[in-house]
């Protein structure tokens, strides 16, 4: 087994985890340097594989410490020595809460953290924001951490101690299809972690050698030297004492030979753990998606998703086994909420119950009121022929802070993240009959200020009065109808969560409608082109793109046949 194994990461042993990560040499690839030892040995690694000219390392000055950009100059110049091209990215903490995306920054940019508890979620938003445009600057499609075993082990322990499931006791995966970030370059750029099957250190047989460290000694073995606590680490693991413990372990292990019952506590069986529960995850799956895609149907420009549940009396039904139901919940919950992290089994539980109560304890005329949790709201079903057994999972209603917050300011030209669920554009009108000199009441395009704010009963109140106001027409009876089905469809408690695009005038009032692009409406054709995507929209999609964690084995090596 390669985990046994001791030295510098060799050149073949690298070949098959690539070739398991589905990462070719043709390609161009992209790698975070931090100038730890991780970092710079996959530089080494990937320069071997698929030589300097394919590699493109990108070193993000956080911009907290004075130091962070001395050091990393410092690494550019190491990756120089190497023949490998380096970019600087530095965090401008200035740029933050605007909910504008351009070639520039990608909301949702937090400030600087006022709290060392908020530093690692703040610093990996801003982290790999950064990076995903650098890789969409530089026509790169994939994007290599150095994420080693040693941080699978420290995360699937951590887990562990917080009762997760399957999802998150199968680990990281090798591959992720998207950049886990609301940037619009992080949907076109993939995640790859090679070393995941590499520790950074092995307990020798030998006491009197201590420990072999595998990726120092990749590093050693090119007289190149690291930092071993750099300012712009790529990780920020809390100060738990978890891989100081597993270590403690595996060298009681060796000194209690291979019968020792602490051998259930070393990496590699924690490794081998998660190999397990990956190959259940799977096996549950696809019966999952099977009734996803049988009961569900999304519909992204409203975010909305309707799941189709009808149970009868005395008949066996998927609801009825909570290990399947929670996960088609948790899917439909998180694609319809506003949560970035997986829904737990306990919020999936309370919808499962939720929907479970209705059907047993149904009441002739008595209304139901939400279920909420993960960001999103479960509607309980129409009284009506065809809607009856219809779920629906939106957004949760806007509380006052949140709709306070929901307005972006923006002009021709922008490109916005509202509510960290759609992405909005708004762009100069073309096409047949534009009139490049159209003004707005004698005001040009370019001095209009316009905002994205929540879609509101006075809005839909608004564009009937002006269609009704105008001369009848085709184009304003169908605007009126398609208004019209949505607030009648929609369930009124989530009604008001999709975005609207309106003027803002001089005094600061936003009542005039532009656009509703959830539903396809644009009043004003010849003044802006509103364009939207529903972030989620291929999280989903590209799940099967992932590739699970692989603990790399002697036989995967030794397949590639030639000498290391």
């Amino acid at each position: 087994m390669s985990y046994l194994r001791k030295g510098p990461v060799t050149a073949k042993e690298f070949k098959a985890a690539m070739r398991w990560a589905k990462a070719s040499p043709t390609e161009k690839l992209a790698v975070g340097v931090s100038g730890d030892a991780d970092s710079l040995a996959l530089c080494l690694l990937l320069k071997q594989y698929a030589g300097a000219d394919k590699v493109v390392a990108f070193t993000v000055d956080h911009n907290w410490e004075p130091q962070s950009g001395i050091e990393a100059v410092k690494v550019g110049e190491k990756l120089k020595s190497l023949g490998i091209e380096h970019h600087i990215l530095k965090a401008d903490w200035s740029q933050s809460g605007s909910g504008l995306c351009d070639s520039d920054f990608d909301p949702p940019l937090a400030s600087k953290p006022d709290s060392p508890f908020k530093v690692a979620l703040i610093a990996r938003n801003r982290r790999l924001a950064l990076l995903s445009r650098a890789c969409r600057d530089h026509g790169i499609n994939s994007l290599l951490f150095a994420t080693k075993l040693d941080d699978q082990v420290r995360m699937g322990i951590q887990r562990l101690a917080r009762n997760s499931g399957l999802e998150g006791l199968s680990g990281l995966k090798t591959v992720m299809p998207e950049v886990p970030v609301m940037a619009t370059a992080a949907k076109h750029v993939r995640l790859v972690r090679p070393l995941l099957s590499f520790p950074k250190s092995l307990i020798s047989p030998s006491l009197d050698e201590r420990r072999q460290e595998r990726l120092e000694a990749t590093c050693k073995s090119h007289q190149l030297s690291w930092c071993s606590h750099p300012f712009n680490s790529l990780i920020y693991p809390r100060p738990d004492g978890i891989l100081e413990m597993v270590q403690q372990m595996e060298a009681k292990i060796q000194e209690e030979g291979d019968q020792s019952p602490l051998r259930a506590f070393s990496r590699q069986s924690y490794a081998r753990l998660m190999l397990h529960m990956e190959e259940h995850r799977q096996k549950i799956d696809q019966t999952v998606q099977k009734l996803i895609q049988d009961h569900s149907l999304r519909d992204p420009p409203t975010g909305t998703c309707f799941l189709h549940v009808k149970v009868r009396a005395g008949v066996s039904h998927w609801l009825n086994q909570p290990h399947l139901a929670r996960r088609v919940i948790s899917h439909v919950v998180r694609w319809a909420g506003t949560f970035d992290t997986p829904v737990s089994s306990k919020i999936a539980e309370e919808f499962r119950l939720g929907i479970m109560r209705f059907y047993q304890l149904r009441i002739p005329g008595k209304r139901y009121g939400l279920v909420v949790g993960g960001g999103a709201a479960m509607c309980p079903p129409r009284h009506s022929q065809t809607g009856s057994f219809v779920w629906v999972f939106a957004r949760q209603p806007f509380n006052p802070e949140e709709k306070a917050k929901a307005t972006i300011e923006c002009k021709i030209g922008d490109t916005a993240l509202w509510d960290r669920r759609f992405f909005v554009a708004l762009r100069t009108p073309g096409g047949p009959g534009y009139d490049p000199g159209y003004t707005f009441f004698g005001v040009p395009r370019s001095s209009l200020n316009f905002v994205i704010r929540p879609f509101t009963a006075a809005d839909y109140q608004s564009i009937v009065a002006r269609v009704r106001g105008k001369p009848h027409t085709e184009w304003g009876q169908s605007i009126e109808l398609i208004v019209g089905h949505y607030w009648r469809k929609m369930p009124p408690a989530v009604r008001e969560t999709i975005p609207c695009v309106a003027l803002k005038q001089d005094n600061g009032d936003d009542g005039y409608v532009v656009a509703v692009p959830s539903l396809n409406i644009n009043l004003e054709p010849m003044l802006v082109d509103v364009k939207l995507s529903f972030h989620a929209h291929t999280v989903f999609e590209k799940a099967p793109q992932e590739v699970p964690f692989k603990l790399l084995e002697d036989s995967d090596v030794e397949s590639l046949g030639g000498s290391s």
